[in-house]
Protein backbone atom coordinates (compact mmCIF):
# COMPACT_ATOMS: atom_id res chain seq x y z
CA UNK A 1 0.00 0.00 0.00
CA UNK A 2 0.95 3.65 -0.03
CA UNK A 3 2.49 5.35 2.94
CA UNK A 4 2.09 9.10 3.80
CA UNK A 5 5.05 10.37 5.49
CA UNK A 6 3.96 13.71 7.74
CA UNK A 7 6.21 14.67 10.44
CA UNK A 8 5.64 18.32 10.05
CA UNK A 9 3.20 19.81 13.49
CA UNK A 10 0.12 21.55 12.50
CA UNK A 11 -0.45 24.88 12.94
CA UNK A 12 -1.36 25.86 16.71
CA UNK A 13 -5.30 26.34 16.95
CA UNK A 14 -6.71 29.81 16.81
CA UNK A 15 -9.12 30.41 19.86
CA UNK A 16 -12.38 32.62 19.24
CA UNK A 17 -13.91 32.23 22.86
CA UNK A 18 -13.78 30.87 26.45
CA UNK A 19 -16.89 30.44 28.22
CA UNK A 20 -18.51 30.88 30.35
CA UNK A 21 -16.63 34.17 31.97
CA UNK A 22 -19.66 34.75 34.93
CA UNK A 23 -19.79 38.01 35.98
CA UNK A 24 -17.27 40.24 34.52
CA UNK A 25 -16.51 38.78 31.32
CA UNK A 26 -12.70 39.12 30.80
CA UNK A 27 -11.19 38.84 34.24
CA UNK A 28 -11.28 34.83 33.74
CA UNK A 29 -13.31 34.58 37.44
CA UNK A 30 -16.05 31.95 36.92
CA UNK A 31 -18.57 30.02 38.97
CA UNK A 32 -18.80 27.48 35.63
CA UNK A 33 -16.80 24.64 36.63
CA UNK A 34 -16.95 23.12 33.03
CA UNK A 35 -15.16 25.63 30.40
CA UNK A 36 -16.04 25.23 26.62
CA UNK A 37 -13.15 26.09 24.03
CA UNK A 38 -14.38 27.29 20.30
CA UNK A 39 -12.20 27.96 17.66
CA UNK A 40 -10.30 26.92 14.26
CA UNK A 41 -7.78 24.46 14.03
CA UNK A 42 -6.36 22.13 10.96
CA UNK A 43 -9.46 19.91 9.41
CA UNK A 44 -10.07 16.41 11.42
CA UNK A 45 -7.64 17.27 14.35
CA UNK A 46 -8.00 16.51 17.30
CA UNK A 47 -7.82 19.30 20.14
CA UNK A 48 -6.71 19.06 23.46
CA UNK A 49 -7.50 21.42 26.26
CA UNK A 50 -4.58 20.83 29.08
CA UNK A 51 -5.28 21.92 32.25
CA UNK A 52 -1.22 22.87 33.99
CA UNK A 53 -0.35 20.48 31.35
CA UNK A 54 -2.89 17.68 32.50
CA UNK A 55 -5.77 16.34 29.51
CA UNK A 56 -8.91 17.76 30.54
CA UNK A 57 -11.16 17.56 27.51
CA UNK A 58 -10.45 16.72 23.60
CA UNK A 59 -12.60 16.66 20.57
CA UNK A 60 -12.04 16.86 16.53
CA UNK A 61 -11.92 19.44 14.63
CA UNK A 62 -14.85 19.56 11.80
CA UNK A 63 -14.26 19.10 8.04
CA UNK A 64 -13.94 23.05 7.98
CA UNK A 65 -11.40 23.09 11.02
CA UNK A 66 -14.10 24.31 13.58
CA UNK A 67 -14.19 22.91 17.50
CA UNK A 68 -15.85 23.62 20.66
CA UNK A 69 -14.63 21.33 23.32
CA UNK A 70 -16.03 21.15 26.44
CA UNK A 71 -13.40 20.84 29.88
CA UNK A 72 -14.48 18.03 32.54
CA UNK A 73 -15.79 19.78 36.04
CA UNK A 74 -12.86 21.44 37.42
CA UNK A 75 -12.13 22.07 41.28
CA UNK A 76 -11.89 25.68 42.85
CA UNK A 77 -9.15 26.94 42.49
CA UNK A 78 -6.79 28.20 39.74
CA UNK A 79 -6.27 26.44 36.60
CA UNK A 80 -3.72 27.41 33.91
CA UNK A 81 -5.29 26.29 30.74
CA UNK A 82 -3.54 25.52 26.87
CA UNK A 83 -4.97 24.57 24.02
CA UNK A 84 -2.93 22.58 20.97
CA UNK A 85 -4.16 20.07 17.92
CA UNK A 86 -2.84 16.67 16.87
CA UNK A 87 -3.56 15.69 13.45
CA UNK A 88 -3.90 12.58 11.85
CA UNK A 89 -0.30 11.63 11.75
CA UNK A 90 0.14 12.22 15.53
CA UNK A 91 1.86 15.32 15.49
CA UNK A 92 0.88 17.65 17.68
CA UNK A 93 1.29 21.62 17.84
CA UNK A 94 2.39 23.57 20.17
CA UNK A 95 0.08 24.75 22.99
CA UNK A 96 -1.78 28.10 23.20
CA UNK A 97 -1.89 29.81 26.39
CA UNK A 98 -5.38 30.41 27.73
CA UNK A 99 -4.61 32.29 30.73
CA UNK A 100 -5.06 30.98 33.92
CA UNK A 101 -8.47 30.67 34.66
CA UNK A 102 -10.38 30.76 38.65
CA UNK A 103 -13.31 28.38 39.39
CA UNK A 104 -15.22 29.48 42.71
CA UNK A 105 -18.32 27.74 42.88
CA UNK A 106 -18.92 29.02 46.70
CA UNK A 107 -21.14 31.18 47.57
CA UNK A 108 -19.83 34.36 49.90
CA UNK A 109 -21.20 34.66 53.60
CA UNK A 110 -24.43 36.34 54.03
CA UNK A 111 -23.23 40.29 54.66
CA UNK A 112 -23.77 40.94 58.35
CA UNK A 113 -25.39 44.08 59.68
CA UNK A 114 -23.58 46.15 61.99
CA UNK A 115 -25.69 49.43 61.61
CA UNK A 116 -28.95 50.50 60.32
CA UNK A 117 -30.48 54.60 60.08
CA UNK A 118 -32.15 56.91 60.26
CA UNK A 119 -34.72 55.08 62.50
CA UNK A 120 -36.25 58.54 63.45
CA UNK A 121 -39.18 58.43 66.18
CA UNK A 122 -38.28 55.35 68.77
CA UNK A 123 -35.28 53.96 67.51
CA UNK A 124 -35.35 50.10 66.75
CA UNK A 125 -39.33 50.40 66.08
CA UNK A 126 -38.62 50.17 62.57
CA UNK A 127 -41.16 53.17 61.76
CA UNK A 128 -39.23 55.89 60.33
CA UNK A 129 -39.78 59.52 58.56
CA UNK A 130 -36.65 59.08 56.14
CA UNK A 131 -37.94 57.79 52.97
CA UNK A 132 -34.14 56.11 52.49
CA UNK A 133 -32.29 53.76 54.47
CA UNK A 134 -28.86 53.00 55.05
CA UNK A 135 -27.41 49.64 56.03
CA UNK A 136 -23.73 49.67 57.11
CA UNK A 137 -22.02 45.86 57.76
CA UNK A 138 -19.35 43.71 56.94
CA UNK A 139 -18.92 41.31 53.59
CA UNK A 140 -16.62 39.45 51.52
CA UNK A 141 -13.98 42.05 50.48
CA UNK A 142 -14.75 43.03 46.89
CA UNK A 143 -18.06 41.46 46.65
CA UNK A 144 -21.17 43.34 45.09
CA UNK A 145 -23.69 44.32 48.23
CA UNK A 146 -27.35 44.63 46.99
CA UNK A 147 -30.05 46.26 49.30
CA UNK A 148 -33.39 44.90 47.95
CA UNK A 149 -37.14 46.11 48.88
CA UNK A 150 -39.69 44.23 48.33
CA UNK A 151 -37.85 41.69 47.00
CA UNK A 152 -36.38 44.47 44.11
CA UNK A 153 -32.98 45.90 43.97
CA UNK A 154 -33.01 49.53 45.00
CA UNK A 155 -28.76 49.97 46.00
CA UNK A 156 -25.87 48.22 45.41
CA UNK A 157 -22.47 49.04 46.24
CA UNK A 158 -19.01 47.26 46.81
CA UNK A 159 -17.52 46.32 49.92
CA UNK A 160 -13.37 47.08 50.01
CA UNK A 161 -10.82 45.47 50.94
CA UNK A 162 -11.56 45.08 54.34
CA UNK A 163 -15.34 43.79 53.63
CA UNK A 164 -16.75 47.08 54.57
CA UNK A 165 -19.92 48.49 53.45
CA UNK A 166 -22.30 51.28 53.28
CA UNK A 167 -25.10 51.06 51.26
CA UNK A 168 -28.26 53.40 51.04
CA UNK A 169 -31.71 52.97 49.20
CA UNK A 170 -33.56 54.70 46.50
CA UNK A 171 -36.53 57.05 47.66
CA UNK A 172 -39.26 54.38 49.24
CA UNK A 173 -42.69 55.48 49.21
CA UNK A 174 -44.74 55.61 52.11
CA UNK A 175 -45.89 52.35 53.27
CA UNK A 176 -44.41 48.79 54.82
CA UNK A 177 -41.06 47.66 53.03
CA UNK A 178 -39.68 44.76 53.79
CA UNK A 179 -35.79 44.92 53.60
CA UNK A 180 -33.10 42.13 52.46
CA UNK A 181 -29.35 42.14 51.77
CA UNK A 182 -26.77 39.97 49.66
CA UNK A 183 -23.40 39.67 48.58
CA UNK A 184 -22.39 38.49 45.20
CA UNK A 185 -18.58 37.38 44.95
CA UNK A 186 -16.66 38.21 41.81
CA UNK A 187 -16.93 35.25 40.25
CA UNK A 188 -20.97 35.83 40.70
CA UNK A 189 -21.84 33.69 43.26
CA UNK A 190 -24.35 34.68 45.14
CA UNK A 191 -24.74 34.46 49.13
CA UNK A 192 -28.20 33.85 51.04
CA UNK A 193 -30.19 37.35 52.05
CA UNK A 194 -30.05 38.47 55.22
CA UNK A 195 -33.60 39.70 56.65
CA UNK A 196 -33.62 43.41 57.87
CA UNK A 197 -37.14 42.90 58.46
CA UNK A 198 -39.79 45.14 57.60
CA UNK A 199 -39.56 48.91 57.80
CA UNK A 200 -42.36 51.67 57.56
CA UNK A 201 -42.19 54.42 56.17
CA UNK A 202 -44.12 57.49 56.89
CA UNK A 203 -43.18 60.83 56.21
CA UNK A 204 -46.71 62.62 56.00
CA UNK A 205 -46.75 64.94 59.08
CA UNK A 206 -49.73 64.54 60.94
CA UNK A 207 -53.00 67.40 60.94
CA UNK A 208 -52.43 70.16 63.12
CA UNK A 209 -53.97 69.70 66.40
CA UNK A 210 -57.29 71.04 67.22
CA UNK A 211 -58.19 73.03 70.14
CA UNK A 212 -61.25 73.07 72.00
CA UNK A 213 -61.15 75.03 74.96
Amino acid sequence: GTWTIDTSAPLAPQVVSVSEDTATPGDKITSDNTLTVTGLAEPGSLVKIYDNGVLVGQGYADASGNYSITTSALADGAHPLSVSATDTAGNESPKVPLGTWVIDTTPPAAPSITGLGTDTGVQGDGKTADNTVTVDGKAEPGSKVVIYVDGKPVGEVIADANGNYSVTTSALADGNHPLSITATDTAGNQSLATSLGTWVIDTVAPAAPSVTS
